[in-house]
């Protein structure tokens, strides 16, 4: 992830895909309204076409039915009915009472299940028998039309023959006539059914086999299996023929493929729909909103599109047209929508894929400009980026500039918005700092000066208190001369203390002074530094015993080069902070390898912001042992291991706190 984020990616590279995801969602989103209006469009097409057939039904039925009272379940009405919208086999209808009860759920055109036979004899001839009267053999009905369905669907890859056998007994209609499809046998009464494909076998046959029938009236057909169609399925199978000429017969062949259209989706959404949104005690017609309208003008019924909806992965349109009885309503008296309603017929389309589709005729209806957009957007998107990223530069530049301290670079504050502003803000920064940076200058000259005036000082202070010094010990022998020998004493003791106390501080100071001014000549030479170590410690023992401090020592031999007399006095320093700042009993260890000397006190550490201070003259971080040492110890070691040279350091530990140098 880490080496992701150290990846330098441009800003214009970063806007230009910032703006161009924008504009993308803009678009996408217009495409998706753009792909809901042709998902609109096509269903209010198809409902409109639904409408056209429908309202020929509606003006039959209000001719010819409504002027009496209307039965739903009536053979008049239910003529009419199955053929409402010409035959288009491809709708589900479905037919309720008043109260939204289901009577009737079908496909269009489709009263009984039929089976379709493509003859394999001398003549070509296709025969269409209806199933219905499988209620008259051994099986119940719809357990076998399920049994026969589910064979043919597990066959539909194989060529299959068919052989079936009935008493033809087909009537004339109603008005003396013969039915219009001449190749449909109807009302005809099946003795057997058999069907074989590859081997597998689907048979069944009527008792009136057993009990003897003649055979004068037993008509048998057999052939190839063309087609199949129920409410709920359609199967057509792909079929080929072909005439052999020099052998005068004509030879069928079965493709190994099929179209299948299952429509009991349908069946069951509309059903379903029915039952959970508009069955009640009293049907809701409200419910039935987005009255339709056609440009003919004038609709012989009121029709009603439901919104879509889905169901097992299926998009679902449904039109509804409201049916009218004009016979419940008594003259003269007021009546409303409701009271001529008699019942509703829907009609249901089934989409497999409405998405899919209207994307894709969106598409290519549209993608010519969209292509266009696209190529806008993109040059668009780098123009927005290039305008904002050019002045950008421009400060970059300039900051570069203001790093290396030229205060002079020109800045462009000529903008009028948000960059003109982070302009004269950079402008402003940077006179500023050039003021700050010449104030700084002036205080680091003024500071070196009282430094030379520090030094100064305490070079006039050490040379003048020379003289005092020599009084000093001069008097002291005077003091003989007092009588009172306690008081003789204790005046001796002082001024002796005081004495040795100001010879240490001139003393410190003269080094000191002397060491910081680096007019100091090192007079190097090559030696042990462990020698050095070894006397200073051994000098130190009786004090280490006084306070019961315990010593630890890890020495090993060491020669530099350096001045041998100025490294005693660091070592002592050191030894003797570190004797100074140990409480009794506990221990101070010393080491000394190859190239590091360093010495480690037990004890209290030093505050974090005090550790750079600690090298300061007259700096010490216990104010409350201020009678031990001049303050000026470690300056000196300061002084001395600057003029070596050497690295060093001070830092607290686990125990306490160590001091080092290493050359």
């Amino acid at each position: 992830m880490k080496r992701f984020q150290n990846i330098h990616v441009s800003l214009i590279v970063k806007i230009t895909t910032v703006v161009f995801f924008a504009f993308l969602f803009v678009v996408a989103n217009e495409m998706r309204l753009g792909i809901d209006r042709y998902m609109k469009n096509t269903v209010e097409a198809n409902a409109e076409s639904i409408v056209l057939q429908l309202d020929k039904f509606a003006k039959s039925y209000a001719e010819n039915i409504a002027i009496n009272e209307v039965n739903l379940t009536g053979e008049t009405f239910q003529r009419a009915y199955n053929f409402a919208l010409s035959g288009d086999t491809t709708k589900i209808k479905c037919l309720t009472d008043k109260e939204g009860n289901i009577i009737d759920v079908s496909r269009e055109g489709i009263e009984s299940p039929t089976i379709t036979i493509l003859s394999t004899g001398d003549v070509k001839e296709t025969v269409s028998i209806e199933l219905s009267t499988l209620t008259n053999l051994d099986w119940d009905n719809a357990e076998t039309i399920s049994e026969l369905e589910y064979f043919l669907l597990e066959n539909t890859s194989a060529q299959a023959y068919v052989s079936i056998d009935l008493i033809e007994n087909q009537p004339e209609d109603i008005d003396g006539k013969k039915p219009k499809n001449e190749d449909t046998l109807k009302n005809v009464e099946i003795l057997g059914l058999y069907i074989i494909s590859e081997g597998n076998s689907f048979s069944v046959y009527s008792q009136k086999y057993s009990e003897g029938v003649n055979t004068e009236n037993i008509t048998s057909y057999e052939g190839v299996l063309s087609s199949y169609s129920s409410d709920s399925l359609e199967i057509t199978f792909v079929t080929q023929i072909t005439t052999n000429i020099l052998s005068s017969y004509t030879e069928i062949i079965q493709e190994s493929s099929c179209i299948i259209q299952d429509y009991s989706y349908s069946i069951a959404f509309i059903q379903n729909a029915i039952n959970n949104n508009y069955l009640s005690d009293t049907f809701d017609s409200t419910l039935l909103d987005s009255q339709i309208t056609v440009n003919s003008g004038y609709l012989y019924a009121d029709y009603y599109l439901i919104k879509n909806m889905e169901y097992m992965d299926k998009t679902y349109s449904t039109v509804v047209m409201r049916l009218e009885d004009w016979s419940s309503v008594e003259d003269g008296k007021e009546y409303t929508d409701d009271d001529l309603t008699c019942g509703y017929l829907f009609v249901v389309t089934e989409y497999d894929d409405l998405f899919l589709n209207s994307f894709s005729s969106y598409f290519l209806d549209n993608s010519s400009t969209y292509l266009m957009v696209l190529l806008f957007i993109v040059i668009i998107s780098i123009m927005i980026a290039y305008m904002v990223v050019r002045p950008i530069k421009k400060i970059e530049t300039t900051t570069k500039h203001l790093t290396l301290k030229e205060f002079d670079y020109p800045i462009d504050t000529s903008r009028h918005d948000e960059l003109g502003d982070l302009s004269r803000d950079i402008k402003k920064m940077s006179e500023e700092l050039e003021k700050t940076i010449e104030n700084l200058q002036k205080e680091i000259e003024r500071a070196n000066e009282l430094e030379a005036i520090r030094k100064e000082f305490t070079s006039n202070f050490t040379h003048e208190i020379k003289t005092p010094l020599g009084i000093i010990n001069g008097f002291s022998e005077l003091i003989e001369l007092e009588n009172d020998e306690t008081k003789r004493n204790e005046y001796i003791k002082i001024i002796q203390t005081e004495t040795k106390r100001i010879n240490e501080l001139v003393l410190a100071m003269l080094d000191l002074s002397k060491l910081e001014s680096e007019n100091v000549n090192l007079d190097l030479s090559t030696f042990d530094l462990l020698d050095i170590v070894d006397d200073t410690i051994e000098s130190m023992t009786h004090l280490f015993n006084q306070k019961h401090i315990h010593l630890k020592t890890y020495l090993d031999t060491c020669e530099i080069e350096a001045d041998e007399f100025k490294m005693e006095m660091v070592i002592s320093n050191f030894i003797s902070n570190a004797l100074h700042y140990t409480d009794e009993g506990h221990t101070v260890t010393i080491k000394l390898t190859k190239h590091r000397f360093e010495i480690e006190n037990e004890g209290k550490q030093i505050p974090e912001d005090e550790l750079e201070k600690i090298w300061l003259s007259f700096h010490k971080v216990d104010k409350s042992r201020s009678d031990q040492g001049t303050g000026l110890g470690l300056s000196i070691c300061r002084a001395v291991l600057d003029l070596h040279q050497f690295k060093y350091d001070v830092e607290n530990t686990e125990k306490g706190v160590l001091f080092y140098f290493e050359f």
